[in-house]
């Protein structure tokens, strides 16, 4: 019996050790097209385009199935001229575990699908200087933590053995952030950061 338990353990470990295990790491640049919601003391909505950079370290368990570690810093601002000049500022730290699910389409191109959740660290500040008659306001930094979701697509295509080149668009979102209130006017600014993400994904494995 014993012999039997050693044969299989070793033959378990032979398989292991002969198995393909893909580590890989992946550095992004992102074009983000944001949608927030600015809330004052009066309705206010407007669009903001940025950008972000996102590291990640994963593991395909096989050639449909994959999954990363991710981190992504997020940085948008805002000027525009309302009723007075605002300028705002909202930074996002995020940590998110995605699942990959792959489709070779053909031998060097695969399409896949994913989705991720996490946390993030979310800032949000703001100062408006007055114009028209009107004063300004300083809405000082405030930084909360927020559960954040995302689902994507996208195409990665093998350059190498071990660099590959990837096209995606993802809905991220990060969660509120809100300023700490203004002393002139005990009001403040609140954002959401919902974002549609264009990335440009370098694999590299190892």
């Amino acid at each position: 019996m014993k012999k039997i338990f050693l044969g299989l353990t070793l033959s378990f470990i032979s398989m292991s050790a002969a198995a393909e295990q893909l580590w890989y790491g992946v550095a992004s640049v992102v074009h983000v097209v944001n949608h927030p919601m600015i809330l004052e003391d009066y309705d206010h909505s407007r669009s903001e385009r940025g950008g972000a950079y996102n590291l990640a370290v994963g593991y395909e368990f096989n050639k449909n199935l994959a999954a990363e570690l991710e981190w992504q810093k997020r940085t948008m601002k805002n000027h525009e001229l309302h009723y007075s000049d605002n300028k705002t500022i909202a930074r996002n730290n995020a940590m998110i575990v995605n699942a990959i699910y792959k489709y070779p389409a053909t031998n060097q191109i695969q399409a896949y699908a994913k989705a991720g959740i996490g946390l993030s660290r979310n800032s949000l500040a703001s100062s408006s200087t007055g114009n028209q008659g009107t004063s300004g306001y300083n809405y000082p930094e405030h930084t909360q933590s927020k559960f954040a979701y995302g689902i994507g697509a996208g195409m990665q295509l093998d350059l190498s053995k071990h660099i590959d080149l990837g096209l995606e668009l993802r809905r991220m979102n990060l969660g509120k952030a809100k300023t700490e209130k203004a002393v002139e006017n005990n009001a403040y600014y609140e954002t959401g950061s919902v974002a549609t993400e264009i990335t440009v994904n370098i694999y590299f494995r190892f």
